[in-house]
């Protein structure tokens, strides 16, 4: 089994927070060759004992003084077999790179640089996500915040603006002698996390 990592920016921020995304993106993973299906060998052909070693992977080598010791077949490389007609595709190795589309839910609560792994055939894949900056929300941690300017009269007597949501727009009480960079909680539709 592989382990391929990928790297995606799947959404904005904050509408990726709220909502979750689905996704398709393409990864190349290493397979069964598709022409030999992983035997190595060009289809209508097999694998022959090896002449070498006679099948049996192993060759006897003597030594000074008349000792013998056994050695994998350098031929073959141990496996007791020879392969006179390697698959053309793979070139004998049984595998190749595959490109594969790949789809998945991006759950929503989803942070810059998390993780999900998940099988693609017999490849596992962990895929990072990168989340782009939204234009209009920051993200701190599971909250969301905005940035709404108010005029010197909403400031001083108070009043009501218009805040903007991610799935709607809300309207906050602004009370008499607010100041500048005041913090203000909204609270929005509760979301629930798929993570």
């Amino acid at each position: 089994m592989s382990t391929i990592y990928v790297s995606r920016e799947p959404a904005s921020g904050a509408e990726l927070f709220y909502s979750g995304t689905q996704k398709n993106i393409f990864v190349n993973v290493v397979e069964d060759c598709p022409r030999c299906k992983g035997t190595q060998v060009e289809p209508g052909y097999k694998k022959v004992s090896c002449p070498y070693c006679n099948g049996t992977g192993m060759i006897s080598q003597r030594l000074q003084g008349g000792f013998f010791y056994q050695a994998s077949c350098n031929r073959c490389g141990g496996s007791g077999h020879y392969n006179k007609n390697p698959c053309q595709e793979c070139e004998g190795h049984g595998q190749s790179v595959q490109r594969r589309q790949v789809s998945f839910n991006v759950p929503a609560g989803t942070n810059d640089k998390d993780r999900v792994r998940f099988q693609v055939g017999k490849n596992q894949i962990y895929m990072m996500f990168n989340v782009a900056p939204s234009l209009k929300f920051r993200r701190d941690k599971d909250d969301i915040h905005c940035d709404v300017e108010i005029n010197i009269a909403q400031a001083v007597l108070g009043g009501t603006v218009k805040v903007p949501g991610i799935m709607e727009d809300t309207y906050v009480h602004i009370p008499p002698g607010t100041n500048s960079h005041t913090k203000m909680r909204c609270v929005f539709q509760l979301i629930s996390f798929g993570r």
